[in-house]
Formats: C-alpha cells, sequence, structure tokens
C-alpha cells in the first residue's frame, strides 16, 4: 500500500466524502505522534515513529495487514514536509484502524490508515522562559496506565486539565496520582532539581505516564553531555512543591521553568540556573544533536 501526498483539494474532497473523518475518528481507534523540522532538519524522527508503532501495538491497530511499513511512514512524513518549503515546521502523524461505517468494531475496516499534516512550529513566548509559568494540581482523573503509555487521539482528559488550569490563570495542570506521586502535565512531562546546587535531574517514573521523546532525551544530554546525575523514582506532591528547580518538557516547549505551583512557590520564584542551561543545551541539540548520531537528518540532500 502506497501513501499518497494530497493537495489542499485533495483533502477538502475526502472531507466532503466523510473519509478521513470516518477513517480516524469515528471510534477513537487511533494513536498519533508528532515530529519537528528544525533549521531545516528533520529532528529525531525515528523515535516518534517508533512510538507510534509502539502507541498502535498497545492499542491493537493491525498497521502491518494493510502493507504499511515504517520505512513507508517515514517516506510520507518527508513528503509532507518537503512539499511546505519551510525550515522550521511541526509535523503530525495518525494512525488509525481505517475506513468503515459507523460502528464500533475494527472488524468492518479493511485497511489501517495513516494522515500526515505539516503545520507551523509554535514556540512559547520568550518571556515564558525569562519569567517562569505557573502549573496548578488539576482535580481531572488521570487515565489508566495501560491507555497513559500509548500516545492516542482519546485527548479528552488532557483538555479538561488545560481548561482546568487555564481557568486559574495558569499554563497547565499537573497529573498527581492515587498515591499521592507527580505524574505529568497535560502535553508535558515534568522534572526537578530537589535540593538547592544539587546537579541531580530527577523525572518521575514513566509507570502512569508517557515516556516523552524530549525528556528522554533531555535526560540524556544532561547525564551524557553536562556532567549532571539522572533518577527517576516516585516523586510525591510535597516533596515537588519544595524542590529548588521545577520544569515542563514537551515538543516545541523546550525546558519551561515552573515558579509557581498553586499557592506555592518553586524554590525561590524565580528561573534557576538548571533551568538556563537545559535550555540552551536543547538549543544546541536542535542544531548538531551534540554529535550524537540518530536524531537530525537534512530535509533536503
Amino acid at each position: 500500500m502506497e501513501i499518497p501526498l494530497l493537495s489542499e483539494n485533495d483533502v477538502l474532497a475526502k472531507l466532503k466524502e466523510n473519509q478521513a473523518m470516518r477513517e480516524t475518528d469515528e471510534r477513537g481507534h487511533s494513536v498519533f505522534d508528532t515530529a519537528m523540522v528544525v533549521h531545516g532538519q528533520m529532528y529525531q524522527l525515528e523515535q516518534h515513529l517508533d512510538r507510534l508503532l509502539t502507541s498502535a501495538d498497545k492499542t491493537q491497530i493491525d498497521w502491518k495487514k494493510s502493507g504499511l511499513s515504517k520505512e513507508k511512514f517515514r517516506q510520507a512524513v518527508f513528503a509532507v514536509a518537503r512539499a511546505t518549503k519551510h525550515e522550521n515546521q511541526g509535523l503530525r502523524f495518525w494512525l488509525g484502524a481505517g475506513p468503515g461505517g459507523f460502528g464500533i468494531s475494527p472488524k468492518e475496516c479493511p485497511r489501517a490508515s495513516f494522515y500526515c499534516v505539516a503545520t507551523e512550529l509554535k514556540r512559547m513566548p520568550e518571556d515564558k522562559y525569562t519569567h517562569g509559568i505557573k502549573v496548578v494540581t488539576s482535580t481531572i482523573a488521570m487515565k489508566p496506565s495501560h491507555f497513559a503509555n500509548a500516545k492516542t487521539t482519546n485527548y479528552l482528559p488532557n483538555v479538561m486539565l488545560v481548561m482546568e488550569a487555564e481557568a486559574q490563570a495558569s499554563w497547565q495542570g499537573v497529573w498527581v496520582d492515587e498515591n499521592g506521586n507527580v505524574a505529568e502535565l497535560g502535553t508535558a512531562n515534568i522534572g526537578f532539581i530537589l535540593e538547592k546546587g544539587s546537579q541531580t535531574l530527577s523525572v518521575p517514573s514513566f509507570r502512569r505516564t508517557l515516556a516523552g521523546i524530549s525528556v528522554k532525551r533531555i535526560m540524556y544530554i544532561a547525564e551524557h553531555h553536562l556532567g549532571m546525575k539522572v533518577e527517576q523514582r516516585d516523586i510525591s506532591l510535597s516533596e515537588a512543591k519544595q524542590a529548588s528547580e521545577a520544569f515542563a518538557f514537551g515538543g516545541p516547549y523546550l525546558t519551561l521553568p515552573i515558579v509557581l505551583w498553586d499557592s506555592d512557590i518553586i524554590g525561590d520564584g524565580k528561573v534557576g540556573p538548571v533551568a538556563r542551561t537545559l535550555y540552551e543545551a536543547q538549543l544546541r541539540d536542535w542544531k548538531d544533536a551534540w554529535g550524537d548520531d540518530g536524531h537530525l537528518e537534512p530535509l533536503r540532500k
């Protein structure tokens, strides 16, 4: 099965036929992932495709029966990115159970479906990095581990988490599990410097969260290029709020310093030195990947 490159008019025609909606969204039986092009280079596409296929397997989307493959997905993403002619762009791709009627069983789907869309690469305003962000503890129920560990299109809890936070003049909410341990934000992982002057980056376990590509990369950079120590473990809400520094990591956000959590000030309420170090390390990663293989590919050869 070949994956066609569609023009805007082609997409509109399919939407009129209701095919695109039926293939991915009618029963929510689909997964998605994202990637970026920065400075004319594809950034960490392989890692995002691997997670896409892991999510598809977790949700029993039988994409292999359709003659699809990771390499075909990769070629399709590159084709879309090249067609835009932009040096910086966001990419989002969906893998669904496929077209069918409006029933709930995927048995009526003859083949899996794959879509990729290029979007503007939206960066956070610079003042978020110089002044920090506010978050709140969310009251929205967390997803069970099986669904939290897969990147599905069921983002209703995430949407409600963000709405709840915005109603309190905050960027996003933070989920805390039933044992009182910090989990993640709606679209970002979280990390900490728990003690003042420490060089240990502490990140909650991925047991109840999505294993973020961005946070895994910054953990690697911190340990292998910045000389920091890295740990993953349970971190209670009270311990998190007493941290010297706290950060949100995710996609184009880079390292977002958290300076206020509910009504509690994190550290001294200012952006700390580690936040700036990690931010600058990620900016470099977008340019040369610190010399590491497998993270950057030229968009055009």
